[in-house]
């Protein structure tokens, strides 16, 4: 039995006669301008033993509804950077001892002032810590409209996303997507609807270089067709390199040229990157100490790279031991931010098993997935277990697939009952269909199971299984596989409910076929018949041994990832490859590194 099944949840036990003590202290004082980064250091004791944890909330104005941005860590200083609007605030501090359950809190006010006036106040341009990200401050706007900036270079404009209009505050957006060392010329634009209503004065940027210590992996064009110039930007998330090239998520326009990058990823552990509407963006961060379950953090941060709210694997762990149920040891592949503000989050679980589970002759270690939901305070609000609603004596289709450590194997989570683990699931994609239930890339299995989810009232059962030996037959094709296995980013294609994008990277179908190739596949479901049209199965002449993208583009071409190619002729090498439907190769970008994703869109505000 897992040991995060038969801990107590730390509000079980009763606290000790004591009282901690806190404070809360900024690093500047009250006021500053908006965009300031404030970073807030407790002062906190307690007479009793036991590790003391920390969680930072914030209410704006006279409001006691206080937003959780940094749920209950063992992390003491607090980074925060309110861009969106001036005003006055309250920071709350709760200091909890993590043995005991007991607590206490303190709380701090803090203004921010705003870098122009509400009333009509000439735009503000200002540099931040990103030398490609500015921070664009302009007057306010009447209520019900929507408050935007434009930015332009070489005679090609693109725009932010908008924000609602505030008429007594000031409206300030991050302005991302540039080239270095480059002149933008910058001005807001207030819109109602879908009209242009007001469009400020007309101000120039120009961008920093790009650090000379920051370093990029190598970027080739093998191949430029009439590329997608409706979605000209390309989200990176690369595997770190050999030591000491620690890649980080950036972004390049068509021809290589660098538009974004965001280098606060502390460690050479992947960091998963996942763009939300508005141009937030969300990550799976571990640090050097990734081995140690409690160093792994879910972040959501602001194009300058401020981080806007965080949680961690032992903060959710404990949530979720509060309910009765099992823990979670990592959070891993992959995130979706939901229309309601939730977060559903892939993350790995460990359980022993009795001998004979999965054909073994003793007792075994077996590695599930679970997904959760986290609700805006980034506290569990619906969760999902694999030990639960799978057949645990399904074994993972291949061999191969086991976690064995140390050392800690790419791919695998932190072993902690054992030092070899059949990796039994392995998810890496989530997606929800227009019923409102999951979609789910099980990697280990060859199946993409529907999940009841129902939005956030489901019970979790499997709706169907999608795959060799699943609920659906498969036609259209006369390939002789078919099928995907191994697949990665399996999609529901935008104003679709039947229509599903994969990676088929193909490791069962090579494993029994040396020799063939990864394929970037397109299945229109029957859910009555259970029946699956293949519509795409483009052969993409490579074998990415893991990782992948696939994606339906705006101009009906494809955009498939294959993120770690088996036997590259300059290896690690990673491929984007944009398909025409008739399946003509149109656009290639080979990357002198290992990707797990690369997403193509039309701004960094926008989603994929």
């Amino acid at each position: 039995m897992n040991l995060y099944r038969v801990l107590p949840a730390i509000f079980a036990v009763s606290p000790l006669w004591a009282t901690i003590t806190a404070s809360l202290a900024p690093s500047l004082p009250s006021p500053q301008p908006v965009g300031t980064t404030i970073t807030w250091t407790p002062t906190a004791s307690d007479t009793n033993p036991g590790a003391l944890e920390y969680r930072y909330a914030v209410a704006s104005g006279t409001s006691q509804n206080f937003q959780i941005l940094l749920d209950f860590d063992t992390a003491t200083l607090f980074p925060w950077t309110p861009y969106t609007h001036e005003g006055s605030y309250t920071v709350q501090l709760k200091v909890l001892n993590a043995a005991t359950g007991e607590s206490a809190t303190v709380t701090a006010p803090f203004t921010f002032t705003p870098l122009t006036s509400a009333s009509g106040g000439a735009p503000v341009i200002t540099p931040s810590a990103n030398p490609l990200v500015a921070l664009y401050s302009g007057p306010g706007c009447p209520t019900g409209d929507a408050f935007r900036v434009r930015f332009a270079t070489g005679g090609v404009a693109y725009r932010t996303s908008t924000v609602a209009c505030s008429p007594t505050l000031t409206n300030n957006i991050y302005v991302a997507g540039m080239k270095a060392s480059t002149t933008y010329n910058m001005n807001y634009e207030v819109v109602s609807g879908s009209t242009l209503v007001t469009s400020g004065p007309v101000l120039k940027f120009t961008t920093g270089a790009v650090g000379p210590s920051l370093v990029f992996p190598p970027i080739s064009i093998p191949l430029n067709g009439s590329t997608d110039t409706q979605q000209p930007v390309l989200l990176h998330d690369p595997i770190p390199g050999t030591p000491p090239a620690n890649y980080f998520p950036f972004a390049t326009d068509h021809n290589g040229n660098i538009l974004w990058y965001y280098a606060n990823v502390p460690s050479m552990d992947p960091a998963n990157i996942i763009p939300v509407a508005g141009g937030t963006f969300l990550m799976l961060v571990a640090n050097p100490n990734y081995i140690n379950q409690g160093q792994q953090l879910f972040r959501e941060f602001d194009p300058a790279g401020n981080t806007i709210r965080e949680t961690s694997v032992p903060r959710v762990s404990a949530l979720l031991e509060a309910k009765g149920l099992l823990g979670i040891t990592e959070f891993n592949h992959d995130a979706l931010r939901l229309s309601n503000g939730h977060t559903l989050v892939i993350a790995s679980q460990e359980e022993i098993f009795p001998a004979g589970t999965q054909g073994s002759t003793a007792p075994v270690d077996i590695l599930g997935d679970a997904i959760v939901d986290l609700d805006t305070n980034m506290q569990v609000a619906w969760s999902w277990s694999a030990y639960d609603f799978l057949d645990i004596n399904r074994p993972a289709t291949l061999p191969s697939d086991v976690c064995i450590q140390p050392p800690r194997e790419v791919g695998c989570p932190p072993l902690h009952l054992a030092n070899f683990a059949n990796d039994w699931i392995h998810g890496n994609s989530l997606t929800l269909d227009s019923d409102g239930n999951i979609i789910f890339s099980a990697r280990d299995q060859d199946f993409v199971y529907k999940i009841n989810y129902a939005n956030g009232t489901g019970d979790g059962s499997v709706i169907w299984t999608l795959g060799l030996g699943g609920n659906f037959t498969i036609s259209g094709s006369s390939d002789p596989y078919p099928w995907f296995s191994h697949q990665h980013d399996v999609k529901v294609e935008s104003g679709t409910s039947t229509t599903l994008t994969l990676y088929d990277n193909g490791n069962t179908r090579v494993f029994y076929n040396p020799g063939e190739f990864s394929r970037g596949q397109v299945l229109t479901l029957d859910e009555t018949t259970l029946n699956a049209s293949l519509n795409v199965n483009d052969n993409m002449g490579v074998f990415s041994v893991a990782l992948g993208t696939a994606q339906l583009l705006d101009n009906g071409n494809y955009h498939f990832l294959s993120g770690w190619i088996q036997n590259a002729p300059q290896p690690p090498s990673a491929q984007c490859i944009e398909v025409t439907p008739s399946g003509t190769f149109d656009y290639e970008m080979v990357l002198g590194t290992n990707v797990y994703r690369t997403y193509q869109m039309s701004t960094l505000y926008s989603t994929p």
